[in-house]
């Protein structure tokens, strides 16, 4: 065996060496593993809804709930039998997590286009996020 020459690196200095390249990893992963966990989750629930209609006269009343934690811009739009489209106002309905908001439809005149006891289609969506939602009326009234 030889003779030792004191020639290595000090264990303090490759110490600190590593801490640095583990530091630097951590600086590098850090925030890629953040922005995956968190991506808002788009998503909304239907609280209350109802068509009515009376003669000629028609009005759509939804509740909705934003249930995910990004901001939502809903648009409610709505298919009589021939598929002619309604929208239901606001439009759009900005909503922030958890937040609750109303779309309403009122018309004197396009009540016939709506058959009692028969569903008709609701669409909620926000073109920006994608988000899309699909629930099923029934006409009520007189």
């Amino acid at each position: 065996m030889g003779k030792k020459t004191g020639r290595g690196v000090s264990p303090i200095i490759a110490s600190l060496l590593l801490v640095t390249i583990v530091l630097a990893g951590v600086f590098i992963v850090y925030p890629l593993v953040t922005a995956a966990v968190n991506q808002p989750i788009y998503s909304a629930s239907t609280i209350s809804y109802s068509l009515i209609r009376q003669g000629s006269y028609i009005v759509l009343a939804m509740n909705v709930k934003n249930t995910g934690t990004g901001s939502l811009s809903l648009n409610c739009t709505f298919y009589d039998e021939t598929n002619h489209v309604y929208q239901a106002s606001p439009s759009p309905l900005n909503l922030a997590p958890m937040a609750t908001g109303a779309f309403t439809y009122e018309s004197s005149s396009n009540g016939s286009n709506f058959q009692l006891g028969n569903d008709y289609r609701v669409v909620i969506s926000d073109g920006k996020t994608g988000f899309y939602s699909q629930v099923d009326v029934i006409c009520t009234g007189a």
